[in-house]
């Protein structure tokens, strides 16, 4: 069985590592559980997980925010234009990433984790839910000041 504890920890160290390696944006943990924020233009990415252990990994924040995530990961300039697709792409990929060493760092417990294709959706108040029963986990960043919230949600075998 997962501890929620040592969870949250693998999470973050998973998202440091993704940020500071391979998107090269200062992130820090706001080190708070607080509700839904309301965020303009939210965009979510979500990919599930099954086998040893089921859920979703999750990364909701707003657009502009997933814009300035996908010109940092693509060595862009901040006043470059890109499209839609490929900030889908980049969160897709980001959020991909976050999974990863989530998995690496789970070996231990979980060695067989089966990961689903990034899903991105935007819209408004939207926010991840697999049903009844599950356990989560939140964790709230910030990059630059902009809002970045990375939610993992379990449901116990």
């Amino acid at each position: 069985m997962i501890e929620l504890a040592s969870l949250k920890d693998s999470i973050w160290d998973s998202i440091k590592e993704t940020f500071e390696t391979m998107i090269s944006l200062p992130i820090e943990n706001l080190d708070t559980d607080t509700e839904q924020e309301k965020l303009i233009s939210p965009v979510i990415c979500t990919i599930t997980f099954t086998n040893d252990i089921n859920g979703s990994l999750s990364i909701l924040c707003a657009y502009k925010t997933a814009e300035k995530i996908t010109k940092a990961m693509l060595m862009m300039e901040s006043n470059e234009d890109i499209d839609e697709p490929g900030v889908h792409d980049a969160l897709g990929e980001v959020t991909n990433m976050v999974l990863g060493g989530l998995k690496t760092r789970l070996a231990d417990t979980a060695s067989d984790i089966q990961i689903s294709i990034p899903t991105v959706i935007k819209g408004t108040e939207i926010f991840p839910r697999i049903g009844k029963g599950v356990e989560n986990v939140a964790i709230t960043t910030a990059i630059d000041g902009d809002i970045l919230k990375i939610i993992v949600k379990i449901r116990p075998k």
